[in-house]
């Protein structure tokens, strides 16, 4: 059964469909780049523009279209009326996030318009039409309260068309973090500028919910990501393609309507919401991993041997049973009541000073044995713990810690320490490392 859809909205609603193509489905119309403030405009004077003259502009037939809606009165219900009604109507606000801007012609006529970049553009050349010749562009802003009845025009020009039920409110937000794997970093848009257009538009989406309770909504996952290496760019509005895949599932529970669909939507939102949270940290960590030289600063980081079969660059002290198996790296603390057996390196105290460095172990313990890693700094003669961390498992695991050098201090030297001291306890030591930063590259 082939299901229809217009959509009047930002790229978001149609990168559904583009990503994510679905033999039943199917887009009619597509309406960007227009505000809903000027959709519901009816001051303006209709067929002022028309494609034929924008042929000057290096733009699609898409862009050029668009303009002319935003310019000409009624041109966006002819447009969408035209033939036959789609089977659901998408909407989003997120073209609320443009400036506002009045088209003042010289016989007074007033048109408001939305100052996208396009807009803007042809603004510049105003001259080169001749119904525009003369024509003023004033920015404007509306209040809450013009805001509002902007908006019940713009609720009565849909209801118009489509019920209730056929519409579908997707509630697109700007997102601040977007992945950049190009240059391995997460870029962040000004946080100032996002909040500032998402509470607006968090007030005009619950507004219009308010007016059109039975609509069918669709959530935004939080922590979703942009990406910087989108198809159109990089922009606020550009996810990952996973956000679209989430927008695709909602719209599918939607329109093969069952009973559990607001809460089976609702699960699919925290399901896509633990997902972001954990791709952003696990890009995080992949990001760190490539900014941060592989090769840890100490030396011999795997415990070789050297041609006479001893550990080089590490100390072992041992306890009178206890002992050190140079090629497996078994590390055993022997029977004895009283007992130890530690792996001791040195660090450069002024190398590092007042640096934050995380040291990681490789490691499998035997029989609940307890294994510790410790940071030290030696004083006069005595050791001093700056930081430790106890580790067991009878599988191949890693354990961290992190830590600050003191910049200023009266250690002679600073070392990290493996070690076990209760009887019968055993480990093999796989891997070491001690990087900077406060994440480990043996994860």
């Amino acid at each position: 059964m082939s299901i229809s859809f217009n959509i009047i909205g930002c790229c978001v609603c149609r990168d559904i469909f583009r990503l994510f193509p679905h033999k039943d489905f199917k887009v009619d119309k597509f309406i960007q780049f227009v505000s809903p403030v000027s959709i519901i405009d009816d001051t303006k004077k209709e067929d002022i523009i028309h494609i034929d003259d924008l042929k000057i502009f290096d733009w699609s037939n898409f862009i050029k279209r668009n303009l002319c809606f935003d310019i000409n009165r009624n041109g966006v219900e002819r447009y969408i009326c035209k033939e036959a009604l789609s089977d659901y109507l998408i909407i989003d606000l997120c073209e609320l996030r443009f400036k506002l801007g009045k088209l003042i012609f010289p016989d007074g006529t007033e048109n408001i318009i939305t100052k996208t970049r396009y807009f803007e553009e042809f603004s510049q050349r105003f001259s080169s039409l001749p119904q525009f010749q003369n024509c003023q562009l004033k920015e404007i802003e509306l209040g809450e309260k013009e805001l509002k009845s902007a908006l019940d025009k713009y609720i009565f020009f849909i209801l118009k068309h489509y019920q209730e039920k056929q519409i579908i409110l997707i509630k697109n937000y700007p997102a601040v973090k977007h992945l950049d794997e190009q240059n391995r970093e997460i870029f962040r848009y000004s946080s100032s500028y996002i909040f500032r257009i998402k509470t607006k538009l968090e007030q005009c989406y619950n507004y219009l919910e308010s007016k059109l309770p039975s609509i069918n909504v669709i959530e935004t996952p939080k922590n979703a990501l942009g990406s910087v290496q989108h198809l159109w760019g990089k922009d606020p509005l550009h996810f990952v393609d996973k956000y679209y895949e989430y927008l695709f599932k909602a719209l599918k529970l939607i329109v093969y309507e069952n009973e559990n669909q607001k809460k089976d939507l609702e699960n699919l939102k925290d399901y896509y919401s633990d997902f972001f949270d954990i791709l952003e940290r696990q890009k995080h960590i992949e990001y760190y991993l490539y900014k941060t030289a592989p090769s840890s600063l100490l030396s011999n980081s795997s415990l070789e041997t050297d041609e006479n079969g001893c550990v080089y660059d590490w100390t072992i002290s041992l306890a009178p049973d206890a002992t050190y198996e140079q090629h497996t790296h078994l590390l055993s603390c022997g029977n004895r009541e009283k007992n130890w057996a530690i792996l001791n390196h040195s660090v450069n105290k002024n190398e590092f000073a007042g640096k934050t460095l995380t040291f990681s172990v490789k490691y499998l313990t035997y029989n609940y044995s307890i294994l510790t890693i410790a940071f030290v700094g030696q004083c006069n003669g005595k050791r001093e713990y700056i930081t430790t961390k106890q580790a067991h498992s009878d599988l191949n695991d890693i354990e961290s810690i992190t830590f600050t050098v003191p910049e200023q201090n009266e250690f002679s030297s600073f070392n990290p320490l493996i070690y076990l001291n209760s009887p019968n306890h055993k480990a093999i030591i796989y891997e070491t490392k001690l990087e900077q930063g406060c994440q480990s590259s043996l994860f």
